[in-house]
């Protein structure tokens, strides 16, 4: 355990301690500091292939690929399930640390272990990898119709990520608490300088007018100001574009290609949780279609609405319902 002191410090300084240090200490400092594991909380070493094949669903088969991924990782950290609530249930989210440090391969890899988890462990599954390159949160995905059941973080925004993983707005809602992190995560570099004025500022370089200005108020305010000098300048020495978007790449063809056996049986709780963001989106899709258009004919979002009414209680035959109206 962490000593109670260090917890409350800047994220900063708890994300470069973490890149530093290669102490399980220091991960649990850090996943607190942001909010994903409780401070007080025991973290426990396991073996991965006996918590696949002993502590999870022994019913699971296994491909002969997904075998030789399970024999080559050694170790999982793994941090008590917390629960988050849906309307008519709980879910268990369940954070594993695994170093894929050594691994030459990572991306492939950590995707795969990723997959292989999600198979084996029925909760949301939130994943932080230490990579040769630096660190990435991954994620289980809700996407029942599609291979794009995971995702990563891209590392070299890691320190931004945890920043904004630290303001996520508290909430005992699952579904309000997944958007939120799956959306962080998957933040892209390439998103921001989409903008022409961001593109154009990034190819005139740092502007010494700028930062002679940032020290002019520093003085007057008598405050130290070389911390945010420094990070002006060392933005414009972030990750090229091309970078970005060569590891978007290469993860969407990992998720889309690694295709293992899935578990046959039905999961309830990935079935709760597509019937309760369905009758979310459904009814504010319609709420805003009374407002917008009260005189037109009735839309696609109250047919959905309607459904939602009609099936309540079951779920499944929702999703079935839903499935045919789309001509899936």
């Amino acid at each position: 355990m962490v000593e109670d002191e260090v917890y409350g410090e800047d994220i900063l300084a708890v994300v470069e301690d973490l890149v530093a240090n290669n102490d399980l200490k220091y991960v649990h400092r850090f996943l607190s500091e942001i909010g994903l594991v409780s401070e007080s909380e025991i973290y426990e070493q396991h073996q991965f292939r006996r918590f696949v094949f002993v502590e999870c669903d022994n019913d699971e088969i296994y491909s002969q690929e997904e075998r030789q991924v399970i024999n080559s990782i050694n170790d999982l950290w793994i941090f008590p399930d917390h629960f988050l609530r849906t309307q008519k249930s709980r879910i268990a989210c369940r954070m594993f640390y695994i170093n894929l440090e050594q691994v030459s391969n990572y991306l492939y890899t950590a995707v795969a272990v990723m997959k292989i988890v999600n198979k084996a462990s029925n909760c949301f599954n939130m994943f932080l990898f230490r990579l040769p390159e630096g660190f990435s949160f991954g994620a289980k995905k809700y996407d029942n119709d599609s291979d794009d059941d995971c995702t990563m973080s891209f590392p070299p925004l890691f320190s931004t990520i945890s920043e904004e993983l630290f303001w996520i707005q508290p909430s005992a809602n699952f579904i309000d608490f997944y958007l939120q992190y799956i959306a962080i995560i998957e933040k892209r570099p390439y998103e921001e300088w989409d903008d022409y004025e961001n593109k154009l500022a990034r190819k005139r370089g740092y502007q010494n007018s700028y930062i002679e200005a940032i020290r002019e108020i520093g003085h007057i305010l008598n405050e130290e100001v070389e911390n945010e000098v420094t990070r002006y300048i060392s933005s414009f020495n972030e990750i090229p574009d091309d970078a970005a978007q060569e590891f978007k790449e290469s993860l969407t063809a990992f998720v889309h290609s690694l295709k293992f056996e899935k578990h046959e049986s039905v999961n309830t709780l990935e079935m709760l949780f597509d019937a309760e963001e369905v009758e979310r989106l459904s009814i504010e899709a319609y709420n805003k279609t009374i407002i917008t258009n009260s005189n037109e004919n009735t839309s696609e979002d109250k047919k959905i609405h309607d459904l939602v009414s009609e099936c309540n209680d079951n779920p499944e035959e929702l999703i079935k319902k839903l499935k045919k109206m789309r001509g899936l």
